[in-house]
């Protein structure tokens, strides 16, 4: 697994912390860093500049991750020859949480291209 960290202008420590997780992992994580804010699209592009993996996937800062959603992305989205795949969406709005989950028509079939 590739890991790219777009560092789009930020003004705290990321940049910091980025290094860091760099350093511990040289071999799998990079990090990309920008003066100037390219905000989220202008990031996704930086980084798939510098992606060489056969699949990517963004994460933005406000996300969370399972530890196993990639792995199982991966396995399905190889298994089944797809070419796009996708999971549910969290949306945690503080006092309520919202959970959607792709219609069944969606799952995997018209991602098949």
């Amino acid at each position: 697994m590739q890991i790219i960290l777009v560092n789009d202008a930020s003004t705290d420590m990321t940049y910091e912390h980025m290094l860091k997780w760099e350093k511990k992992y040289p071999d799998s994580i990079m990090v990309v860093t920008y003066e100037e804010n390219l905000r989220q699209g202008g990031a996704r592009n930086v980084g798939m500049q510098y992606a060489s993996a056969g699949y990517i996937g963004f994460v933005d800062s406000d996300d969370w991750v399972e530890l196993d959603m990639y792995e199982l992305l991966y396995d399905i989205i190889s298994k089944e020859d797809y070419d796009v795949v996708r999971g549910k969406t969290i949306y945690n709005l503080g006092s309520t949480i919202i959970v959607e989950k792709p219609r069944e028509d969606q799952l995997y079939n018209i991602y098949k291209i």
